[in-house]
């Protein structure tokens, strides 16, 4: 995960990059594959 401020994204559809986790780290919880680390911007 790069510097600065992310928000975590539970997607619908199994189209996202992690399951609320990055390199073991925990963010927040959804399925595999459903989740997503953005910039708050881009929400």
């Amino acid at each position: 995960l790069r510097q600065g401020e992310f928000v975590g994204v539970a997607l619908s559809s199994p189209v996202g990059k992690n399951d609320g986790s990055i390199k073991g780290v925990r963010y927040f919880e959804c399925s595999p594959s459903h989740g997503l680390m953005v910039r708050p911007n881009d929400v």
